[in-house]
């Protein structure tokens, strides 16, 4: 089994006996990193040390998981990839070794874990300018769910729970994911003109800026359509943040397609950063 999922199995195996919710991150990782997240319940009194190692537990996995999707989603290692260092840190908290008995440790022996990958390189190398959509499908519905995550907490909202369901309902991701620049625009239509001359609908059409989290319904729906048809689509699902944010654009084009991505580009070198003690 690969070193992120014993690396699960380990801290939990003790302490945490119930099961964890799951973890969608993308399908370069093994199965069960899909359960990361740590939700685990305490004892109505739980000592002063019981609550100290909690937490520390919870930031553990926090970086964890963003260290893992760093590495496994946005550089697409191979799931065998540092397998040892994963199951001796494991084995090291759980034992409280020397080197990992601290805080402090603990959070440097993660970021040693992904010292090579960082989320700078990772942005220029996987999101900046590139294809995010062919082969990279479920990553992007990942990285667009969390950035939607992002913006319904800056706007101190909660995410609909039925638009959830729909978007996460799809077993390929690609049903859920809609191009705003349409993938095969209609020759002499609504979308003539958009690109900057010499430049192609391959280059830009499956950039992140241009991508969209939509019900499968309605990305149906607006498939080959112009901006302003799309955008009377788009009202049908206005709950979602992001659909909010497009919303706005009075028209779309390869300069409209740069803006959104830098706000994603920017909002992932903090979300899969290591965390600062």
């Amino acid at each position: 089994m690969a070193g992120p999922m014993q690396f699960k199995q380990i801290l939990h195996q003790k302490s945490h006996p119930t099961p964890l919710p799951p973890f969608n991150c993308c399908h370069r990782t093994p199965s069960n990193l899909r359960c990361l997240p740590l939700n685990p319940t305490l004892s109505k009194k739980p000592s002063r040390p019981t609550l100290k190692r909690h937490f520390i537990l919870i930031l553990t996995f926090t970086l964890l998981k963003r260290v893992t999707f760093r590495v496994y989603g946005l550089y697409a290692r191979d799931s065998r990839f540092k397998v040892g260092d994963y199951v001796r840190l494991a084995k090291n908290i759980t034992n409280k070794s020397k080197g990992a008995s601290r805080y402090s440790e603990i959070m440097a022996s993660l970021r040693n874990l992904g010292a090579d990958h960082s989320i700078q390189d990772a942005v220029k190398i996987r999101l900046e300018n590139k294809n995010c959509y062919e082969g990279f499908e479920e990553e992007t519905r990942y990285i667009l769910w969390r950035y939607e995550e992002y913006l319904a907490q800056g706007a101190g909202t909660q995410i609909n729970k039925e638009i959830r369901e729909q978007i996460w309902q799809e077993r390929s991701a690609d049903e859920s994911i809609e191009h705003i620049f349409p993938q095969s625009p209609e020759a002499g239509g609504a979308w003539d003109g958009k690109l900057k001359k010499n430049e192609t609908v391959e280059n830009h059409v499956h950039r992140i800026g241009n991508l969209l989290l939509l019900p499968q319904p309605l990305n149906e729906e607006a498939r080959r359509q112009g901006f302003a048809a799309k955008k009377n689509i788009y009202a049908k699902s206005e709950h979602l943040h992001m659909v909010k944010e497009v919303m706005k654009e009075k028209d779309w084009s390869q300069a409209t397609i740069t803006k959104p991505e830098q706000k994603i580009i920017e909002w992932a070198k903090t979300a899969w950063a290591d965390r600062s003690d």
